[in-house]
């Protein structure tokens, strides 16, 4: 789906998680205090991050394995880019911006307007 940016935002992670099926995870702090819920602070050997809750099994209560491969990479975005989303979990939409580069990442949906 097509969509317009309403909102500026630059990423508070440039380092961002890249996970692949199987690595171990120490599980930190959930998000339901955020405005975001089902994501879940996270830490491997040599970075931390947020990670959506459906590709996390927990084998205790700090440590899980990752279910799904996973990309943590949060979009810069500018107020009218174009924004193509392949979809959307836990308020976040994966997807890239239409300026010819393709270059994937997460943007938040109050950032977002469909286009009619």
């Amino acid at each position: 789906m097509r969509y317009t940016l309403i909102q500026e935002r630059k990423t508070d992670y440039p380092n961002p998680l890249k996970l692949k099926t199987g690595e171990n995870v120490i599980i930190g702090i959930n998000s339901n205090c955020t405005p975001w819920e089902n994501w879940i602070k996270c830490k491997t050997k040599s970075n931390e991050g947020w990670i959506p809750i459906q590709i996390i099994e927990k084998i205790t209560e700090k440590r899980g394995v990752i279910i799904k491969d996973y990309d943590a990479t949060e979009l810069e975005i500018k107020v009218n880019d174009i924004f193509e989303s392949e979809y959307e979990l836990n308020g976040w939409h994966w997807g890239f911006i239409e300026n010819g580069e393709r270059k994937y990442g997460w943007v938040p949906g109050e950032c977002i307007h469909l286009e009619t």
